[in-house]
């Protein structure tokens, strides 16, 4: 299954604009009077009204600290605070706001987590490995593995 969400924008372009040129989304599908912006496998769409949705918050995670700090450095003029540590989540985040007020997040896992690739995705950014590091694997992890491996043809 897959979703959408939606928000009432009164600048679609200008909030196009901002997320395509500072957090890197591309534009999935565009309408008379809605935009549909993709970031990994998460779908924002901003459709023109009288109002503006500027409630929740969006939170866009990474795989490192470094492309939080990265983004931080991009957001600098917008962002609430610097990037910090939250002990309670185990995640390394901040805070900024959109050209219309939203709470955006900009955040990496300080923990394992499952996938959310999709499988195109995976396949595309697959990489050979020829350095290895010597360090335990968590063995719900390498269970995970056994079990997908299970599925391939050779």
């Amino acid at each position: 299954m897959s979703g959408i969400l939606f928000f009432k924008t009164k600048d679609k372009e200008n909030v196009k604009d901002f997320y395509q040129s500072h957090v890197g989304m591309e534009i999935w599908l565009e309408q008379k009077d809605c935009v549909i912006l993709k970031h990994g496998n998460l779908l924002l769409g901003f459709c023109t009204r009288e109002e503006n949705d500027t409630y929740g918050m969006i939170t866009f995670f990474y795989p490192t600290k470094e492309e939080v700090d990265s983004m931080y450095e991009k957001m600098k003029s917008r962002a609430e605070d610097k990037p910090k540590e939250n002990e309670k989540y185990e995640i390394y985040h901040f805070f900024a706001r959109d050209p219309e007020n939203r709470t955006i997040e900009f955040q990496a896992f300080l923990h394992p987590v499952d996938s959310y690739l999709t499988a195109d995705e995976l396949l595309i950014s697959r990489r050979s490995v020829r350095y290895f590091e010597d360090k335990q694997i968590h063995e719900e992890i390498l269970w995970k593995l056994f079990e997908v491996c299970r599925y391939a043809p050779t």
